[in-house]
């Protein structure tokens, strides 16, 4: 056995089955998931964290020396590709909880208001406002979270057909993480993707480029089918519309300050970190100084001495995907060097010093 860093002994995986069987967890996933979701109507992150635990589970007892396979579980979370997306999450929910607070939904809401859009006109312009929060949030769960509740009650009101509203905001959040280079999926992706000779990961601004022809294509022809098919001809009620404006706040618009701050440093720079650093602290500031919020909302205590505010709810507001994302990792490197996923990561691993192999 090779010999690790801090004195460890380097193990290897060997499974009764074979290698087949470090797929054991993806599948157990895949089914537990797919029932909770199909037969329980639950969509929660929490279901697909007790699914990944449960097929975590359920590897370990085909695995021969069963103390190693946890140490090559854990071993995965100290690489800094992993460590990275959890830190991503925490930031990205800071920033999505400061758009929220900061009202950005109301003000494309009150923009509508003011240019008279209705029908199907709403339904694109609310296609429109999604991809611009999106590539804002960086995370595309985030985002629906954030716009589904502010443009789709409005939007039935202003004569908008719900199946086609839907639609337009699930198309608009993914166009915009799509093109946003604050995403924490091209992110991810950027930093697993090496070139070959080189061995360096994919350059951001050059991926973008050739991309975005393709995805703003689609999203055009989207728009035009929007267009035509997302109103249902009703008569708009003036006093649906007072109701509308009386929730519709035109300061949220400032919000949208620190989202052209978040994309020009992540473009510019090539640091998602960086970005939401410079984005979140600036538009914090912006938010009390414009009368956004007021400084409470940043952080605050109730008398049940609980913590609250934009801080602690923003960070703690992705810790399911965060449990989520680990327990996915822990998949990974289970399955390192076995089945479909070990091919990719047995490399990695053998220069780390973990000798892989596939016992039968």
């Amino acid at each position: 056995m090779d010999s690790l860093k801090g004195g460890e002994q380097g193990y290897a995986i060997e499974f009764y089955g074979g290698k087949k069987m470090g797929m054991v967890p993806i599948v157990v996933y895949i089914i537990i998931s797919a029932g909770l979701a199909i037969f329980f109507q639950v969509y929660s992150m929490k279901g697909l964290a007790v699914a990944s635990v449960i097929g975590l589970f359920a590897d370990f007892f085909f695995v021969k020396e069963k103390a190693k396979y946890w140490k090559v579980i854990i071993k995965g979370l100290t690489q800094f590709g992993n460590s990275k997306l959890i830190f991503t999450f925490i930031l990205i929910g800071l920033f999505t909880k400061l758009l929220t607070v900061g009202n950005i939904g109301s003000g494309f809401v009150w923009l509508s208001t003011q240019l008279g859009i209705t029908g199907s006109g709403f339904v694109v312009f609310t296609f429109i406002a999604s991809t611009i929060i999106s590539m804002g949030t960086g995370a595309p769960i985030a985002a629906v979270f954030a716009v589904v509740p502010i443009f789709y009650p409005p939007g039935i009101m202003l004569g908008a057909k719900a199946a086609v509203l839907v639609g337009a905001i699930l198309s608009g959040v993914f166009f915009g993480d799509a093109m946003s280079p604050s995403s924490q999926v091209i992110n991810t992706t950027i930093d697993t993707q090496h070139d070959k000779q080189t061995h360096k990961p994919a350059d951001l601004q050059a991926v973008m480029k050739a991309r975005s022809p393709y995805l703003v294509g689609v999203a055009l022809l989207s728009a035009i089918l929007f267009y035509m098919s997302g109103a249902t001809g009703a008569v708009i009620n003036p006093a649906k519309l007072a109701i509308i404006n009386q929730n519709a706040d035109g300061k949220g618009l400032f919000m949208l300050i620190p989202i052209v701050i978040l994309l020009v440093i992540s473009f510019i720079k090539k640091d998602l970190f960086l970005g939401l650093s410079y984005a979140t602290v600036i538009g914090l500031i912006l938010g009390v100084v414009l009368g956004n919020f007021q400084m409470r909302d940043i952080l605050m205590t109730n008398r049940q001495h609980e913590l609250l505010g934009i801080l602690t709810t923003g960070t703690f507001s992705m810790t399911d995907i965060i449990i989520s994302s680990i327990i996915i990792v822990w998949h990974d490197c289970g399955g390192r060097g076995v089945g479909m996923l070990g091919h990719v990561v047995r490399m990695d691993f053998k220069k780390e010093g973990y000798p892989i192999s596939n016992g039968g």
